[in-house]
């Protein structure tokens, strides 16, 4: 599960992933609450870690992507511009930029659904330089009224860095005081 705070950087997702060789399933917790974050192996009493600084900014940089935020900040920003039509995957797209933080975003909209298909960052990564990252959306469905991606697959100057597919999705949630807490 994923839990998110759209009014400031703040998540706690739970993830599951197959070991390479031993085929085993392995669980993890991420908490981000702002610039602090921690990585938890296991269930409740597993080891805790601090996020190394390079997974903890490459998790914010992912979560400026998440279709709900990316569309507040595209709606609050002065810079949003239509960019034309550009072709994705055989289908033509309205292309819409926008720059935040120094980064520009451009968001590929599908012309019939009307619903993001991608979200591009132009940005200078310190191992690859300037760098495309980018996150394609799928699996469209609608959750209380509002249509939110259930496939997600991030890229980096077009090679497949992860995909994910969410099981579920709840809004506005009754949340416990501390699911976003980090021990000292």
């Amino acid at each position: 599960p994923l839990t998110r705070d759209l009014t400031r950087p703040r998540l706690r997702l739970e993830w599951e992933a197959q070991s390479l060789g031993t085929n085993q399933t392995v669980r993890f917790v991420e908490i981000i609450d702002g610039s602090t974050g921690m990585l938890q192996e296991g269930e409740q009493t597993g080891k805790q870690i601090r996020m190394h600084p390079g997974r903890l900014a490459t998790r914010l940089r992912e979560e400026q992507r998440n279709p709900a935020r990316l569309i507040l900040a595209a709606m609050n920003q002065k810079s949003l511009r239509h960019r034309g039509d550009a072709e994705l995957d055989g289908k033509r797209h309205a292309l819409l930029s926008f720059t935040e933080g120094g980064d520009e975003f451009r968001i590929y909209i599908d012309q019939q659904t009307r619903l993001p298909a991608q979200t591009e960052i132009l940005e200078d990564d310190p191992l690859e330089g300037d760098s495309s990252y980018m996150l394609r959306y799928g699996d469209w469905r609608k959750v209380d009224g509002v249509m939110l991606p259930f496939s997600l697959r991030y890229e980096l100057n077009g090679r497949a860095l992860q995909e994910e597919q969410i099981k579920s999705i709840r809004h506005n949630a009754a949340l416990a005081a501390n699911v976003f807490a980090i021990p000292e």
